[in-house]
């Protein structure tokens, strides 16, 4: 046996195995819902992503307006159902009819899902909620369980769920949440690719001079000889940028509806304005 053996870890290793892993996971999620909403808005507009060939960081700043408003809306009614549900346990303590009313009120949510079921199937037979009926419906239920048996325990009532039981319902939540917000995603890619369909000329202009005929016929793209004199041969306008990585730009015509990929190598220049 050496040394070493049955000692604890170091201070520092126990400290960086605790933050490691939760910064692990939140970069993993975060690089999946950037992924979803790239990969449904190029599907939108017609277009592989892998042509982009994005990077993780890539992929990390993507999902920000994905997960900004969601956080936000998150954060903000936690602090309110906190603050509400200390003033309701607060009254309870000390007036019977609150403590009742916080009673059944708890009982009630925790027993809720058949009318969840029921919005459930309502939000399916609807196409603008289809996307994310069984989801939101899921976490609806969910979270309003384990409130209710948080509410009717602060005030004195009912029995306590098992750990294993609290375990599954708090598991269930984490994927009905992930759920939700991969439908969120993409949800915005698509919400994107509409916008950019309808309102091309948001995006900035792109001209594009060559060497070399390229032979572009989208429509709207206007093809423009020059002098022989000139260091480029052809001109072409009518583009927009609608993404630029590493060595390539997707460019789309300002009809819209077609995407053009041209790599930024030797033989051809491009032009950005408003």
């Amino acid at each position: 046996m050496t040394a070493t053996e049955g000692k604890p870890a170091p201070a520092w290793v126990r400290l960086l195995a605790a933050v490691g892993s939760p910064i692990a996971l939140a970069t993993a999620l975060l690089f999946y819902f950037g992924w979803v909403r790239t990969r449904f808005q190029a599907r939108a507009l017609g277009y592989d992503p892998v042509v982009l060939q994005l990077s993780v960081q890539d992929y990390l700043l993507k999902s920000i307006n994905v997960l900004f408003l969601p956080l936000v809306v998150l954060v903000l009614g936690l602090l309110i159902v906190q603050q509400q549900h200390r003033r309701v346990v607060h009254a309870a303590r000390s007036r019977p009819r609150v403590r009742l009313a916080a009673i059944r009120a708890g009982r009630m949510m925790i027993r809720s899902w058949p009318i969840w079921l029921v919005v459930c199937v309502g939000m399916l037979a609807l196409p603008a909620t289809r996307l994310i009926a069984i989801p939101a419906a899921l976490t609806v239920g969910l979270v309003l369980a384990l409130y209710g048996q948080m509410l009717t325990r602060a005030v004195g009532s009912g029995s306590r769920w098992s750990g294993a039981t609290t375990a599954l319902v708090c598991v269930l939540l984490a994927f009905a949440v992930f759920w939700d917000t991969e439908r969120i995603a993409r949800a915005t890619g698509e919400a994107f690719a509409k916008d950019i369909l309808a309102y091309p000329w948001q995006l900035v202009a792109v001209t594009v001079f060559s060497e070399k005929r390229l032979e572009i016929t989208a429509d709207g793209v206007m093809e423009s000889p020059l002098g022989e004199d000139s260091a480029y041969r052809y001109r072409y306008t009518g583009l927009r940028l609608l993404e630029g990585t590493r060595d390539r730009y997707v460019l789309m015509n300002e009809a819209g509806g077609q995407i053009i990929v041209l790599r930024d190598e030797h033989g051809l220049r491009f032009e950005f304005s408003r």
